[in-house]
């Protein structure tokens, strides 16, 4: 799918629109820092430094700002730094439209999106991986997720989290929230339980 393709499915879509569109990662940076959108779709391989580089770090800046990813070619090492860097899907610029709007749909509804063939591989690659699992615990939280996290197991509050990261306590909110979905969790407790399993922390 090209840029062109792309804004043609999500402007026929009718519930969505198309705030912004950027050649390579210094002038999608610029229009990102501007307009701040909902969801970006971003290019695995955007000239000028690539996507996942890009969406590390405005994860870091902007962490509401949802990222689905895209590729032409599909390895699964780049599916796990899309992951770690913050993207919350993955698909393939030759799946269709309607697999297209179903991620779009997916990502803004605060779910992570792997295509089928994403899905696929894995399950040949890692017997351990099933469809339904939370998105891999332990390589698809980014560096600053996993910071929240461990800080959330060690007790602290949201201001106090804000405070120790030099962030607002609304990014830390986003980051806490985003970590709890990506692990499955629906409570505090659930939370330090998971990221004890995971190795991502320390009993």
């Amino acid at each position: 799918m090209m840029r062109e393709g792309l804004r043609r499915v999500v402007a026929d879509n009718g519930k969505l629109e198309v705030v912004g569109e950027a050649e390579d990662a210094d002038s999608a940076w610029t229009a990102l820092e501007r307009i701040q959108p909902d969801l970006v779709l971003m290019d695995v391989d955007l000239p000028g430094g690539g996507g996942i580089p890009l969406t590390r770090r405005l994860q870091d800046a902007y962490p509401q700002v949802k990222v689905l990813m895209l590729t032409g070619q599909l390895e699964l090492r780049y599916v796990d730094e899309a992951l770690a860097a913050g993207a919350c899907g993955y698909l393939l610029k030759t799946n269709g439209p309607m697999e297209l709007l179903c991620a779009i749909d997916a990502v803004l509804a605060g779910k992570t999106y792997l295509c089928v063939d994403t899905t696929t591989r894995r399950l040949a690659a890692n017997h351990d991986f099933t469809p339904s699992d939370p998105v891999m615990p332990g390589t698809a939280l980014s560096e600053r997720e996993t910071q929240v996290l461990r800080l959330v197991v060690d007790g602290l509050r949201n201001k106090e989290i804000a405070a120790r990261l030099g962030i607002g306590i609304k990014s830390v909110e986003t980051y806490r929230s985003r970590v709890m979905k990506r692990l499955g969790c629906s409570s505090p407790a659930e939370l330090v339980r998971a990221a004890i399993r995971a190795g991502l922390v320390k009993a």
